[in-house]
């Protein structure tokens, strides 16, 4: 039996509440209405990212991969698409099944603190980045191996606007239209 890390520290994170479920899909289109349906999701915006660097265990990795954000209430809807690209975080579900749940994330304002606790925690950062918008957000992430105590991947995500954090709410979106980092897709 392979030895489990002990989550008890995520309590001493302090982490809010699940902001985002992410999902990997195949097929955009019927992607977004059959999770629209199940999630009484109103729209989904594409998110572009202009500026954006990736590392999958410690190493760059180059994807491309599209991004689709929709929510239900407070909760936010992640669904990725991977079309091309090296290997990466996505490929397991991608290889391995149609659709699926991938992770769980908790929008923080202290990244590099919550970093650090993971880490000093035993917990193996997966893939972790960093994204620019063309509005002036910037966007780090870093996603974790819980997969076996939680059966799911952890991940955080801190969103700064002119270094002020912010979170990744359905109104940045709507702002990212203007500036161009974002658009409401149509189904």
């Amino acid at each position: 039996m392979d030895q489990k890390i002990n989550l008890d520290f995520l309590s001493n994170l302090k982490l809010k509440e699940v902001r985002q479920i992410g999902i990997i899909i195949n097929d955009i289109e019927s992607s977004l209405k059959h999770y629209k349906s199940i999630f009484n999701i109103k729209s989904w915006y594409r998110t572009y990212q202009p500026e954006v660097e990736i590392y999958y265990k410690g190493n760059p990795v180059n994807i491309d991969y599209d991004v689709y954000l929709g929510y239900s209430g407070q909760l936010q809807f992640e669904l990725i698409k991977v079309n091309s690209g090296d290997p990466n975080i996505y490929d397991n579900l991608v290889l391995n099944r149609k659709d699926g749940i991938h992770h769980l994330a908790f929008f923080v304002s202290d990244y590099d603190k919550k970093l650090q606790g993971f880490l000093d925690s035993g917990v193996e950062v997966l893939q972790y980045g960093i994204s620019k918008a063309s509005g002036g957000a910037t966007t780090r992430f870093a996603y974790f191996d819980t997969i076996d105590n939680c059966g799911v991947i952890t991940e955080i995500i801190e969103t700064k606007l002119y270094g002020i954090s912010v979170g990744i709410s359905e109104i940045l979106l709507q702002l990212g239209r203007l500036t161009g980092d974002a658009s409401k897709y149509s189904i």
